[in-house]
């Protein structure tokens, strides 16, 4: 399936051997994420689920605004921590359905119920 979608080689090699929702569950690349919604239901806004970044990153920045003792890196990881928290919460039965109707559009059968990749 994700061949048929163009995933990169890093993110089919992740999913290989797990089912749809644990690998979900386990992914912490948000990017992937995004991408596999933006593919298969172009017209869903990924946008909230990235301000749930922003907003992590904003908190932890005024509880140090003080010291300026700033540790970026420590920034940059609560904010994909907080990403991929909000991208797990993605209705996982919703998604499965926009997949099987993008496939299906592809010409490819997944058959029913499609539970991994």
């Amino acid at each position: 399936m994700l061949v048929s979608l163009g995933a990169c080689d890093d993110a089919r090699k992740f999913v290989k051997g797990k089912t749809f929702a644990e690998a979900w569950a386990k992914c912490t690349e948000p990017n992937w994420m995004e991408w596999l919604i933006n593919e298969v239901s172009p017209d869903t806004s990924t946008v909230k689920y990235f301000e749930a970044g922003s907003r992590a990153k904003q908190k932890y920045y005024a509880t140090h605004q003080e010291d300026y003792d700033y540790d970026y890196e420590e920034a940059d990881r609560l904010y994909t921590n907080a990403v991929v928290k909000a991208f797990h919460k993605v209705n996982l039965g919703k998604l499965q359905a926009a997949i099987q109707k993008k496939m299906a559009e592809l010409g490819k059968d997944l058959g029913k119920p499609y539970a991994g990749f």
